[in-house]
């Protein structure tokens, strides 16, 4: 026999099993960056969720890593699932500035996730998005 539910009741129930559920586990990203040819300076990472700000501001976590060898590993805690870009450039002369000429062109190394390019200008975030679950994601940039 089937029994009519007050929807009070279903939705209390269905609280319980959401509550019961929890919230989506945190992952890590591991980020690992290529391409420096040099002994020294830095690689900075910055880590976006924002289409609509990438890759000039917004950047919800970021490092410096400094560079001993042809790649650098940053690793990333406690990021919520969902989607991320990353813009990454190789500071050779350690000035903490991302250098360019005279007319804005780069001087330095600089890359994205996915191996991302734009034309005249930064990639968009869909092109260099990429997905960060539970457990632990790991992301290789090239810069060039």
């Amino acid at each position: 026999m089937f029994r009519r539910v007050s929807s009070a009741a279903a939705a209390g129930v269905v609280a319980a099993a959401v509550m019961m559920a929890g919230p989506a586990s945190a992952g890590s990203l591991q980020v690992v960056v290529t391409g420096m040819d040099a002994f020294g300076g830095r690689v900075h990472i910055g880590i976006f969720s924002d289409p609509e700000a990438f890759p000039h501001s917004g950047r919800i976590d970021g490092t410096e890593v400094p560079v001993f060898g042809d790649r650098v590993v940053a690793e990333f805690a406690d990021l919520p699932p969902g989607e991320y870009a990353i813009a990454a450039y190789y500071d050779a002369d350690g000035d903490g500035e991302f250098d360019t000429s005279a007319l804005g062109l780069p001087k330095e190394k600089y890359g994205f996730s996915n191996r991302a390019r734009g034309v005249l200008g930064p990639p968009s975030f869909s092109e260099a998005a990429f997905r960060v679950t539970e457990g632990r994601t790991t992301v290789q940039v090239a810069v060039d």
